[in-house]
C-alpha cells in the first residue's frame, strides 16, 4: 500500500450553536471510503440513518456512482446539475452566502433566470407558493422582488434558525436514489417520512404536498425536491415544500409514480388506496 496515495478529507457537521468532528472520508485507487469518529459515534446524531448508521464505525460500500461514489448524506452537498452548469459557465468559481447575516437579517433563497428561461417563471413560483400555502402545505415565507423590468422569486430558508444551521437529506440521498430516473413512489415518500419523523402528522403533511403536486401540475416531483431535517437533538422532521412549480415532467410523467406506478394522470382511487396504506383517512383527503 501507497500511503501517499491515499487522500483524507475530514467532515464536519456544523447544527444550531454546535460542531462535530463526524469522520473522514477516504480515497484509495479510486474508492472511496468512511470512517467515523468514535466519539461522535457515541453521541446519538444519525446523519444518514439508512445507508450510514452510528452502529458501524467504518464503511467501505461500494456508494452509487451517480453520487460520484459518495454517500447519499455527502453527495448532497455538492451543487447539483444545475449548479454544477453554473458554475462551470463562471470558470468553476462559485460565490454562495455561508457567513452569519447582521441582526434583524434573515437567510433567504433568490433565484435567478437562466438565459432561456421565461422571464414570468419568477412571478409563476411565487403564485405557486401562494396557492399551496392556501392549500395547507407547510411553506415557508416567500417574496416576490421586482428589479427594473424583472421579477425574481425569494423564500425563506429551512434550513436555519437566525444563524444557526440545521443538518438536512434529500429523499435521494437518504435512500440512495438517483433523482433524474423516475424510479420512485410517493409510497416511498411516505414510508420514508414514518421511518425518519415515526409522526403521523408528517406523513399526512407529505401527503398533503403530493395532492398538491397533483392538483397544481407540478410533474417535476423527483427525489431531491423532497427532504429531511435534523436538529441538534438528532429528531427528524418533514422539510417544509420548496421547487413548487408549474412542470410537464419527463414525457408529461410525475417523477414520483402514484399507486401501482400511475405517472401521468393518477386515479382517485389509487390516492384513497395510497391514503389508507398510511392511515390517512378518506375525510382527510
Amino acid at each position: 500500500m501507497h500511503i501517499n496515495n491515499i487522500k483524507r478529507l475530514n467532515v464536519f457537521l456544523d447544527i444550531e450553536s454546535s460542531s462535530h468532528f463526524v469522520g473522514t472520508l477516504i480515497e484509495e485507487q479510486g474508492k472511496i471510503y468512511f470512517e467515523y469518529d468514535t466519539a461522535f459515534s457515541q453521541s446519538k446524531l444519525e446523519i444518514s440513518p439508512f445507508y450510514l448508521p452510528l452502529k458501524n464505525l467504518f464503511y467501505n460500500t461500494p456508494w452509487p456512482k451517480e453520487f460520484f461514489g459518495l454517500p447519499g448524506v455527502f453527495y448532497g452537498s455538492l451543487p447539483d446539475g444545475w449548479g454544477l452548469l453554473l458554475m462551470d459557465k463562471n470558470n468553476h468559481q462559485a460565490m454562495y452566502g455561508v457567513g452569519n447575516l447582521p441582526e434583524n437579517y434573515e437567510h433567504y433563497i433568490i433565484k435567478f433566470n437562466a438565459q432561456n428561461e421565461q422571464r414570468t417563471l419568477g412571478i409563476v413560483e411565487y403564485i405557486y407558493s401562494l396557492m399551496a400555502r392556501e392549500a395547507g402545505v407547510n411553506i415557508t415565507d416567500t417574496q416576490l422582488i421586482k428589479v427594473d423590468k424583472d421579477y425574481f422569486f425569494a423564500i425563506k430558508r429551512f434550513d436555519r434558525i437566525n444563524n444557526k444551521k440545521l443538518h438536512t437529506h434529500t429523499l435521494a440521498g437518504v435512500i440512495h436514489s438517483d433523482y433524474r430516473l423516475p424510479e420512485l413512489s410517493y409510497d416511498h415518500l411516505l414510508r420514508v417520512t414514518m421511518g425518519l419523523t415515526h409522526n403521523q402528522g408528517a406523513v399526512e403533511a407529505a401527503f398533503r404536498q403530493m395532492l398538491f403536486n397533483i392538483m397544481a401540475y407540478n410533474r417535476d416531483d423527483h427525489a431531491k425536491n423532497f427532504s429531511f431535517i435534523m436538529n441538534a437533538h438528532g429528531k427528524w422532521s418533514l422539510s417544509p415544500a420548496y421547487d413548487l412549480l408549474f412542470s410537464n415532467g419527463i414525457n408529461g410523467w410525475h417523477t414520483l409514480s402514484v399507486g401501482s406506478g400511475q405517472q401521468i394522470n393518477p386515479k382517485i382511487r389509487e390516492v384513497y388506496e395510497l391514503a389508507e396504506n398510511f392511515n390517512i383517512n378518506q375525510k382527510t383527503v
